[in-house]
């Protein structure tokens, strides 16, 4: 039995190196950098291989595959709470279980980085062996070494069950991630993140991010962990839209004195929301709204359209007793 696991093991390996070397050679985009979501979660997750209910997955981030070899439509969800992390792989055009099927998360579990894979870099496996079972497996250090199989205090699930699902209810392949975050630095709430999906037989591939030579960690995505359910966001949005509806009505009214402050407030919340710090968004967007709904109508002349009347005045009474003076002289 452990020769047989071990078999399994080295096949695996041999077959990631494979794949991993393919996708490097075959992606052709330019990798960015991107932080990405995973909220509070609402409702309890079923590690089952599929939606257990309509809105399990409801509020969470959503984001999308880049094909880089085959083609296809394929979707990762996340979420947390004190305990866990979750992550769902959504494949809504493939309807198959063949043997070599996988998908792969991969965590940078200190979010240091690196131009090299790290010990602490884990990634979490779900592969079909056959079309009725699965192989489960973790390993440290990155892919390319020997799987071990999965501890019990994680979970992982897949199948083609989409009764409930968001995307599609026609049969597509599900994969689900539990992952404890005692395995994550203490009180981290940031990590490196990257995903791998393979359809051996179709020769599919596709990556969260795609990644190409010369590849690192440093390249990974940022997944951040909020302590806030999805509303966070909701109300940065809104709050954000409202502050930007307040300034266009001042203008629209004449209200412009005070708005320059209000609009390099939304400068700023724009900057925060790139980078999703959406507590801040919502802070000076705040301070935008009342700003800009206390804007007045100037009621004073700029200093430079006081100066200028005055100026011409002087000039005109200097230019009639000027004359008045050539007058005099004239007549003496």
């Amino acid at each position: 039995m452990r020769k047989n696991k071990l078999k399994i093991c080295k096949r695996l390996s041999t077959i990631f190196i494979t794949l991993i070397t393919a996708l490097v050679l075959f992606v052709s985009c330019v990798n960015a950098i991107e932080k990405i979501d995973s909220f509070k979660s609402t409702n309890s997750i079923i590690i089952d291989g599929k939606w257990t209910t309509y809105d399990e997955w409801i509020n969470s981030s959503e984001e999308s595959f880049i094909f880089v070899n085959g083609t296809g439509t394929a979707y990762l969800r996340f979420l947390n709470d004190d305990d866990y992390v979750y992550a769902l792989v959504d494949f809504i055009t493939y309807d198959d279980t063949k043997t070599g099927d996988s998908c792969m998360v991969v965590f940078d579990t200190k979010n240091d980085g690196g131009t090299l894979i790290k010990s602490d870099d884990l990634a979490v496996l779900i592969r079909w062996n056959t079309p009725t079972q699965i192989y489960p497996a973790i390993q440290w250090g990155g892919w390319t070494g020997n799987w071990e199989n999965l501890p019990s205090d994680f979970e992982v699930d897949s199948s083609t069950d989409s009764e409930n699902n968001l995307y599609s209810t026609d049969p597509h392949l599900i994969f689900e991630f539990k992952i404890p975050r005692d395995y994550f630095e203490p009180d981290i709430m940031q990590l490196g993140f990257i995903s791998f999906l393979f359809i051996d037989d179709n020769d599919i591939m596709a990556g969260f991010p795609p990644i190409q030579p010369p590849h690192s960690p440093d390249d990974w995505n940022d997944l951040l962990l909020f302590n806030e359910t999805i509303e966070i966001y909701i109300d940065a949005v809104t709050v954000l839209d409202a502050a930007n509806n307040s300034i266009e009505n001042a203008e629209l009214e004449g209200r412009t004195e005070g708005l320059s402050e209000a609009k390099s407030l939304i400068n700023q919340a724009e900057d925060s929301m790139k980078v999703h710090d959406y507590k801040e968004v919502i802070s000076l967007s705040s301070q935008a709204i009342t700003i800009a709904d206390e804007a007045i109508t100037p009621t004073q002349i700029s200093e430079d359209k006081k100066d200028t009347p005055g100026f011409e005045i002087i000039f005109f009474v200097c230019a009639i007793a000027l004359m008045l003076f050539c007058k005099r002289k004239i007549k003496l």
